[in-house]
């Protein structure tokens, strides 16, 4: 929310960046900066915990007036357990969820039927649903060439260890690894690491594609794009050590 984002700003700008700074290894300072922005996120956007929902379940069937009255009723109870546990709302509670999954399956039961009579191929669409219920996808036949046989299979197999063994066989043998590292050729190229500038950071944020993906620590790139005002000194440090 804008709430939440106005805090974490707030906190950013709070925060001690400079002991990103103090130290000389990556790891530490990655770690240091890590650990900083973790604790805004975690002060200002706290985690919770949802309960995952089920949206292709609810478009198999019609909305219901009915059903969204005993979500609503099921939905108070739990508010009231929460507040003040009681036994007769733990059993009104369990006997609406059942009416709920009662309702539900009847209300799945009466869609499956008008589609199955709308449909111009009863047979097909009958398949089609016992497939959508079940979740079983057709499984896809790995068709074998026509040339391949046992005999085939067998004259390939022990021609290609004896050309592996002779080719083995004709380099010639090293006493260690680091005898055979150091006569390895290696080839011509070199590689090197120039150091990222703050301009070169800015840019690579705003080249990130928006995408809802998280990381290990729950980020996305847009928040990393809402942020980089505040990061972007000390993430450019921490890539530099």
């Amino acid at each position: 929310t804008d709430t939440s984002m106005v805090t974490l700003c707030n906190l950013l700008k709070m925060q001690p960046w400079l002991a990103v700074y103090r130290f000389m290894d990556a790891n530490s300072s990655a770690s240091c900066f890590v650990s900083l922005l973790l604790f805004c996120l975690d002060s200002a956007c706290p985690w919770r915990r949802r309960r995952a929902g089920t949206p292709r379940a609810e478009k198999r069937f019609p909305a219901s007036s009915e059903l969204d009255a005993l979500k609503d009723y099921i939905h108070s109870l739990c508010n009231v357990l929460k507040t003040q546990p009681q036994l007769q709302a733990s059993n009104d509670l369990r006997l609406a969820r059942a009416k709920e999954r009662s309702l539900v399956s009847r209300l799945k039961q009466e869609a499956n039927d008008a589609r199955i009579k709308a449909s111009s191929n009863i047979q097909r669409e009958s398949w089609n649903l016992i497939k959508t219920e079940s979740n079983q996808n057709k499984k896809k036949q790995v068709r074998l060439p026509a040339s391949l046989n046992a005999q085939g299979f067998n004259h390939h197999f022990i021609h290609s260890v004896g050309r592996l063994s002779s080719q083995v066989r004709s380099q010639p043998s090293f006493g260690s690894a680091r005898e055979y590292l150091h006569f390895l050729k290696r080839p011509s190229t070199r590689f090197s690491l120039k150091e990222v500038t703050v301009e070169q950071t800015s840019d690579a944020i705003k080249k990130m594609k928006l995408s809802k993906a998280k990381d290990a620590f729950g980020l996305t790139s847009q928040l990393f794009k809402d942020l980089a005002y505040f990061i972007l000194e000390p993430l450019t440090y921490v890539m530099n050590s």
